[in-house]
């Protein structure tokens, strides 16, 4: 468990970021339940449900297997100011009926089943423009972190499961 004090004085943001995770994920009890999570924490959540999202490879396998959280998640990305992403999910999920992904995943799936193919070359380009918009989303994470650090607090002793 980190000291707080000695985890937001980390000057590398990527050290910063790894050793709030490490905060949070205690306070995860279960997979994909992060409503008792306070709104920075949620925030933090969300961004790193997306980019372990992105690992898989694409917008599409995002959308079936983590899309129930895409508005969320363009909620987080609001929060820390990254803006150009937020813009591209926005076109991404501008496919789905009223612009708003399902939170259940077979519906989610028989969209995505249903979409033509311009759609997923479109979804590939936006895709790859998320990597190449340079926009330094761990560095604005970063200092969203050390804006609200009074938000991202280890679990006490006295705190455990309630």
């Amino acid at each position: 468990m980190h000291n707080p004090d000695s985890v937001f004085s980390l000057e590398d943001n990527q050290a910063l970021i790894l050793a709030v995770g490490e905060i949070i994920t205690p306070k995860i009890k279960q997979r994909d339940q992060f409503e008792h999570l306070n709104p920075a924490e949620q925030t933090f959540i969300y961004l790193d449900v997306f980019e372990a999202a992105l690992n898989t490879g694409s917008l599409e396998s995002f959308f079936l297997n983590s899309g129930q959280f895409t508005h969320e998640i363009i909620g987080a990305y609001s929060n820390i100011k990254a803006y150009k992403t937020v813009r591209l999910l926005e076109q991404a999920m501008s496919v789905f009926p009223d612009k708003k992904v399902p939170k259940n995943k077979a519906e989610r799936l028989s969209i995505i089943k249903g979409l033509h193919e311009s759609t997923r070359k479109h979804w590939e380009s936006l895709f790859n423009q998320l990597f190449e918009s340079g926009e330094p989303v761990a560095d604005l994470l970063a200092t969203y972190i050390r804006k609200n650090q009074e938000q991202f607090m280890p679990l006490s002793n006295t705190q455990g499961d309630v």
